[in-house]
C-alpha cells in the first residue's frame, strides 16, 4: 500500500526561553535531539526555526515553531507555502496531556484533541489529515491544566521525559525511514516507566 513520504517533521511549542523546558515544549525537544543525532544545526526564521536533513530519496525540513502555541497555524502554513508540500507530507510533534507521562502515540489523523497548537493547524490548513507524534505529559491531579502544560517537569519526571524524548526521535527517523505504517506497529506499544 502506498504512503504518502513524509517531507517535513515540526515540533510545537512556545518561542520564548521562559518556555523552553516546559511540558508545552516537549515537541520541540524532541526534534531538537533528532537534529542534534543528525549533526544538523537550525537556522532562525520569523516563523520557523529550520533546517534540511538530507536522506538518499529525498530531503526532510525539521522545524520548531516560532510562533506562540495557539498560532501555530500560521506558521505551518509558512512551511507549506515556502517548500510546497502537503499538509498529509508534515508530521507534527507535540505534548499530549490525554497521554501518561512516558507513553508515546503516532497516528495519520484526527482531532485536535484539545490542543490548541493542533486546532490552530487544523483550523488554519483546512484539514486534520496530517500525521502526528504524541508525546505524553501526563494529566495533572491537582493543577490548573494551563499551569500543568506551561510547568516544568519535576527532578522526578526528568529521566523519564529524556527516555520517551529519545524514543520519539527514533520514531521520527522510523516514520521518513520506514513509512509510518511500521513506526506505529514498532512504536505504538513502547512505554518509559518512571
Amino acid at each position: 500500500m502506498y504512503q504518502t513520504p513524509i517531507k517535513a517533521i515540526v515540533g510545537l511549542g512556545n518561542p520564548t526561553p521562559q518556555f523552553h523546558q516546559t511540558r508545552h515544549n516537549i515537541g520541540h525537544t524532541c526534534v531538537d535531539l533528532l537534529a542534534s543525532q543528525k549533526n544538523l544545526t537550525f537556522l532562525t526564521g520569523q516563523f520557523l526555526d529550520m533546517v534540511e536533513w538530507r536522506l538518499p530519496e529525498r530531503t526532510i525540513i525539521l522545524g520548531k515553531s516560532r510562533t506562540y502555541m495557539n498560532q501555530s497555524g500560521s506558521a505551518i502554513l509558512r512551511l507549506m507555502a515556502k517548500y510546497n508540500v502537503a499538509p498529509e507530507e508534515i508530521t507534527i510533534v507535540y505534548d499530549d496531556m490525554d497521554l501518561p507521562l512516558g507513553k508515546l502515540r503516532i497516528k495519520k489523523q484526527g482531532g485536535s484533541g484539545g490542543h490548541r497548537g493542533l486546532g490552530s493547524i487544523i483550523d488554519t490548513v483546512g484539514t486534520n489529515d496530517f500525521p502526528r507524534l504524541r508525546l505524553g505529559i501526563g494529566h495533572p491531579v491537582k493543577d490548573d491544566p494551563v499551569d500543568h502544560v506551561l510547568g516544568l517537569f519535576t527532578k522526578k519526571e526528568i529521566k523519564c521525559v529524556d527516555q520517551i524524548v529519545q524514543l520519539g526521535a527514533e520514531a521520527l527517523d522510523s516514520m521518513c525511514s520506514y513509512g509510518i505504517d511500521v513506526a506505529m506497529n514498532r512504536y505504538n506499544g513502547e512505554e518509559v516507566t518512571q
